[in-house]
């Protein structure tokens, strides 16, 4: 992104190029860094992609992470992991927080891959709350696949997992956590709770209370 102190000096040499072949070389060069802008802030929160199965959304960075988290329109959307992510032990906001059996559009309904990468050192505190975990709820039609976990903290109140705190009809395959889960009751290490949904060649290494 091109700070304002280096707009502001493109700016005085174009301002001085006069008229004639110079001013319009300026003009057009001009004209050429707006655009090159106006696609900078049209190309979304995350490192690339358009959400689609064949082009899906690229996280790469703790701060495309938040913008998942953050955008709740993109739930049903698809993501790629193209790089492990550390958090160094923040404090984190599920995925689909506002998802629940009563409310399964609110959950994740896409397919996040994670490529085989980690994420790792991650605190999620919610003791009062129920489905609790890295992704909230997995609702019908949601995958999560090839997605490791290590060193999660995670506390709530019931269906509460690393990975997923409820999962209804979604599929999980291909993931693994170590993990320290806390929880009242469906207290799982990779999930806390599970209906009708597949999990398939998966591990978990974990502490369970």
């Amino acid at each position: 992104m091109m700070t304002q102190e280096t707009l502001t000096r493109w700016g005085r040499v174009f301002g001085k190029s006069g008229v004639g072949k110079t001013g319009r070389f300026g003009a057009a060069t001009a004209c050429l860094v707006v655009l090159l802008l106006c696609s900078a802030v049209q190309a979304g929160p995350y490192s690339g992609g358009a959400g689609t199965e064949q082009d899906p959304y690229k996280i790469s960075t703790v701060a495309d992470w938040q913008a998942f988290v953050n955008n709740p329109g993109d739930l049903d959307k698809h993501f790629v992991l193209t790089a492990d992510l550390d958090f160094v032990w923040a404090l984190l906001t599920p995925v689909a927080e506002g998802g629940t059996r009563f409310q399964a559009s609110a959950g994740f309904n896409g397919l996040f891959d994670g490529g085989g990468h980690f994420i790792r050192r991650v605190i999620i505190d919610l003791g009062d709350e129920s489905s609790v975990g890295l992704f909230a709820y997995l609702g019908p039609g949601g995958r999560i696949i090839n997605l490791n976990l290590e060193d999660f903290q995670v506390t709530g109140n019931e269906r509460v997992g690393a990975l997923v705190g409820e999962c209804n009809y979604g599929v999980i395959a291909n993931c693994s956590c170590k993990a320290q889960v806390t929880g009242a009751n469906s207290v799982g290490g990779l999930v806390g709770e599970s209906v009708v949904g597949q999990i398939v060649n998966c591990t978990s290494t974990s502490y369970v209370s």
